[in-house]
């Protein structure tokens, strides 16, 4: 019976450790319109684990005056417990949030000091949303994540540039497996310019409140005016073809809110534009893109 039990244990174990990081998937254009979220292209300088901790917002030294302190207001009440002490309670200081750098986290010796987060330093290039330029420029900004896979927690590459959309949590910008983490390198010229234009329109396109229906079936139903449909279909081609799904976005006409939401793709328009300028004939690209285009419901 313990050797059940047993066996019982370890699997709830070993399935609580693969499937700690679960997330449905989900357009950019969601993750961009969500609250509390930032958008930037960064570079990426450097990495360390650090350990997040609390203390007092101020030091207390053997000269302070514990009575005259507002924030150490010093309370006596009577117990009546077993030994019938005199309890002393504090209150509670204002904290303030600091990090300690583990710096060697394979030969660490105090085994009880682990690295809860991993913090990437980047260059901010550009952002798009949650950030103002002036906040970033000329400071040393910090993105955070979790430490391993099982916990979100995602590896970034030092010296590439990404384009990420993650959660402000306070003053703490953080990313993870189920945020968008879009590896600008691997984009060709002409996605670099739709994908930038598709962020600085941000503002506008979040501000249509279409919303983004993500099937994950063989079969899908169709969308109402104020949403799009993106299906596991459309994401596997796109991946195939290496046409990064945050080329589309989903908006209304302009000018008209009570129009239809409606996919918008400057990158196959513009290919569409092209050809019909030069007259040439289909070209290998045009015949990709249309293989995701056809399945715009």
């Amino acid at each position: 019976m313990s050797r059940i039990i047993f066996e019982v244990f370890a699997v709830v174990c070993l399935l609580k450790t693969t499937f700690a990081c679960m997330c449905m998937p989900a357009h950019s254009q969601t993750h961009l319109c969500g609250k509390n979220v930032y958008a930037s292209l960064v570079k990426v300088r450097s990495m360390e684990y650090v350990y997040l901790a609390e203390k007092p917002k101020y030091k207390l030294t053997d000269t302070n005056d514990v009575s005259k302190n507002d924030d150490f207001k010093e309370k006596s009440e009577i117990s009546s417990g077993l030994m019938g002490n005199v309890k002393k309670s504090l209150k509670k200081p204002e904290m303030e949030r600091v990090e300690v750098v583990v710096k060697d986290l394979d030969n660490l010796s105090d085994k009880h000091l682990v690295a809860s987060h991993i913090r990437y330093r980047v260059k901010v290039y550009e952002t798009y949303k949650g950030l103002k330029p002036e906040e970033t420029q000329g400071k040393k900004m910090y993105i955070y994540t979790a430490p391993d896979e099982g916990m979100c927690g995602i590896k970034l590459n030092t010296k590439e540039m990404y384009l990420l959309i993650g959660d402000i949590d306070g003053d703490r910008l953080n990313i993870g497996l189920c945020d968008r983490v879009i590896r600008w390198n691997n984009l060709d010229s002409k996605q670099k310019r739709v994908i930038r234009r598709n962020m600085r329109n941000a503002k506008q396109t979040c501000a249509s409140s279409c919303e983004i229906q993500t099937c994950t079936w063989s079969i899908c139903g169709k969308p109402d005016k104020d949403s799009c449909m993106w299906t596991s279909e459309m994401e596997m081609t796109s991946l195939k073809l290496n046409i990064h799904p945050a080329n589309y976005a989903c908006t209304r006409e302009p000018g008209k809110q009570d129009a239809k939401c409606t996919w918008n793709n400057a990158l196959t328009n513009t290919k569409r534009r092209r050809r019909r300028r030069r007259h040439h004939s289909t070209s290998r690209a045009e015949s990709q893109l249309r293989e995701i285009v056809h399945l715009l419901p």
